[in-house]
């Protein structure tokens, strides 16, 4: 027998949408919930992931958030190298600067000065990253790059 995942709910959906109007001031409708809740089936979306994805989304976009933009970030939260510590431990010091894929490949220029409000999701900045291995109130840091990030690695705003 194998594991089932709870399918989202409606009611789940208009939270979800109802989180995006406090950003983006959408209008909702019967249609639009329908089609995300669709959206949301075949993905295979959980509440709380996708409560997450929402906000990154508008941490790190000023685009208008489509369903496809909550699944491109919960893929990007289950896949991605190991973290930095895992990586040393094994000796593998050419995966630290492997190409970049903590953000799912998705084009985001995450190197610049670092965006406080991104910092302040789950409170990151006052914890340690995992994945680059960035001390407790540093940005998180590019090593491919050599540069800070402007946003926090998705370990990091998701604590693992």
């Amino acid at each position: 027998m194998t594991a089932t995942i709870p399918a989202i709910s409606h009611d789940d959906i208009y939270s979800l949408l109802q989180l995006c109007q406090s950003y983006d001031a959408r209008n909702i409708d019967g249609i639009m919930r329908s089609s995300w809740h669709d959206a949301a089936a075949i993905a295979r979306w959980d509440r709380d992931g996708a409560v997450e994805a929402i906000k990154i989304h508008f941490a790190t976009s000023t685009e208008r958030i489509m369903p496809g933009h909550v699944t491109a970030i919960l893929k990007s939260q289950k896949s991605g190298p190991a973290p930095v510590a895992e990586l040393r431990a094994k000796g593998d010091l050419a995966a630290i600067c492997a190409p970049n894929t903590s953000f799912g490949g998705l084009p985001i220029n995450t190197d610049g000065d670092p965006i406080r409000t991104a910092y302040e999701i789950n409170d990151a900045i006052r914890h340690h990253c995992p994945r680059c291995d960035s001390e407790p109130m540093r940005a998180c840091y590019n090593h491919v790059s050599g540069k800070d990030r402007r946003i926090p690695c998705m370990d990091r705003i998701k604590r693992k």
